[in-house]
């Protein structure tokens, strides 16, 4: 291929087909990686020497900590190594520093920097750059990324081309965040990961597109632990070793048939229920917080973090299995998610709306108290962790159905098993569930600490001290509020 190229990468560095395959990539960003030793860090640092020789360039290579940069096999020292006859004659100059960098005689700079601390990206806000990129991006936050890329700029006479660019393996805090944006995902035909971002391109490697390295390594990497073993040696970009749910605690799946009884698969057989029987509420989380705001802004100055508000329905059956029913998932106004809130309400008819009242979701409450909807109000004030106990819990005991399948259930699943409790990590979802088995839990343990909100209600709930099967016969006592729904006669929902 017809690349640029020059004499500060050595010639016993030629790129092998993959590397040359991202070399000669004319997109602004790309990606490279998946599993470890695929030459991702020689790749990046071919990259960032091509336009060396050039009149002006400036490119910058990016590690998470200072520690991490100076490391004897970092992509710093690489280079140190590459460059070494040109910084043993003079003719290329290194400079240490807060900005380790090598300077041409073109008078072209390759810097290399780090973003260990919260804002240090905008240490770089005065910065002009042709050639940025990550090392290890998955190490990186995605606002630290997507603000860099308001330094990639050239003056209008230069012929040096724009280019972000980042290596990394699987893991780490912005896994999912990478996967996702370069739309990583598994080839059922080929059994690889490939990307499908056609503007921000994905060039996967594995240990056997890297013939320098010593094969003895791929041995080494059979000795990890199955979690690091299948990210390293396979570039799996699903597995997820610090996850707090595990997809087992949800094999069980609910399906609807005939769109009036739900039926469950349990190791005791088939179970249904019919739908009049489902009692039914909303837990509603406003994306609001410190960090985070309404339609996809954020309350922190410069710091873009995407936040989402949710809609999630919920049943539970008369032996208290609890189904998440649907999911609606946005960026919007207050205003425009109370719309979405009504219309909700409208299809779902749930008895109540638990809706979280930190910061937006006050005005939230208002809003929806005004247009008359039953709205029970919490304040969540404990660790997002600690709320998740629950949810946990009652997930590990199988008493939490998803559906066999719906068009929302890919996003939640994503969100729901790569979680791992880190506070930069998109959550909303996962928030909605633990509010909804805090709320079964108290259903099932027959709380009186509502009664007062409940019997306020537009519609009257109902509230039970006991139950735990659908046969009428071995249902233990129960206490019931007059509720509106046609209930089937039995169990903690029966009619009064």
């Amino acid at each position: 291929m017809n690349i640029k190229w020059n004499k500060y990468i050595p010639e016993t560095h030629k790129p092998y087909p993959r590397q040359l395959a991202f070399l000669s990539l004319p997109h602004k960003e790309a990606f490279y990686g998946g599993a470890a030793g695929g030459g991702k860090s020689d790749a990046l640092l071919m990259g960032a020497l091509q336009y060396v020789d050039t009149k002006g360039y400036q490119g910058i290579i990016f590690r998470r900590t200072y520690q991490d940069m100076l490391l004897p096999s970092s992509i710093l020292s690489r280079c140190k190594e590459w460059l070494a006859p040109f910084l043993k004659t003079g003719e290329v100059k290194y400079k240490p520093g807060e900005n380790h960098s090598f300077h041409f005689p073109s008078g072209a700079v390759l810097a290399f920097g780090y973003l260990q601390n919260e804002g240090a990206e905008h240490r770089y806000q005065s910065s002009e750059y042709q050639y940025i990129a990550f090392d290890e991006l998955t190490h990186f936050h995605e606002h630290e990324y997507v603000y860099l890329f308001s330094r990639l700029r050239r003056t209008s006479d230069s012929k040096v081309p724009l280019r972000m660019r980042a290596g990394s393996n699987p893991g780490s805090v912005g896994m999912r965040w990478v996967r996702d944006r370069f739309q990583i995902k598994l080839n059922a035909e080929t059994g690889q990961y490939q990307g499908y971002n056609k503007d921000a391109p994905f060039i996967p490697a594995k240990l056997a597109d890297n013939p320098s390295i010593d094969p003895e390594y791929g041995n080494t990497l059979e000795k990890l632990g199955a979690v690091e073993r299948a990210r390293l040696k396979d570039g799996n970009w699903d597995i997820s070793e610090d996850a707090i749910y595990e997809k087992h605690w949800f094999t069980n799946r609910w399906t609807l048939k005939n769109d009036l009884y739900y039926h469950f698969l349990t190791k005791d057989g088939l179970e249904y229920t019919h739908k009049d029987d489902i009692f039914i509420f909303t837990t509603i989380d406003t994306a609001a917080s410190v960090k985070t705001g309404l339609k996809g802004k954020s309350f922190v100055k410069n710091r873009p973090i995407a936040s989402w508000s949710v809609i999630a329905t919920w049943g539970v059956t008369p032996d208290y299995k609890l189904l998440w029913l649907d999911n609606v998932r946005g960026q919007w106004s207050i205003p425009d998610f109370v719309n979405r809130i009504m219309e909700n309400h409208k299809q779902w008819k749930p008895l109540y709306n638990i809706i979280e009242k930190n910061g937006p979701g006050e005005g939230v409450c208002q809003f929806a108290e005004k247009r008359n909807l039953p709205v029970k109000g919490i304040h969540s004030r404990i660790e997002k962790v600690i709320n998740s106990t629950a949810a946990q819990l009652q997930a590990e005991k199988g008493q939490i159905w998803l559906p066999r399948w719906a068009p929302w259930l890919p996003t939640v699943e994503d969100e729901l098993f790569t979680w791992t409790g880190h506070p930069d990590e998109i959550d909303d979802q996962v928030d909605v569930l633990s509010n909804a088995a805090n709320e079964r839990m108290s259903l099932a343990m027959g709380s009186e600490r509502d009664i007062e909100l409940r019997q306020g209600l537009k519609r009257s709930v109902p509230f039970t001290t006991g139950g735990s099967t659908n046969n009428p016969s071995r249902m233990s006592r129960s206490r019931v509020i007059t509720n509106p729904y046609k209930r089937r006669g039995w169990g903690p929902f029966m009619s009064s």
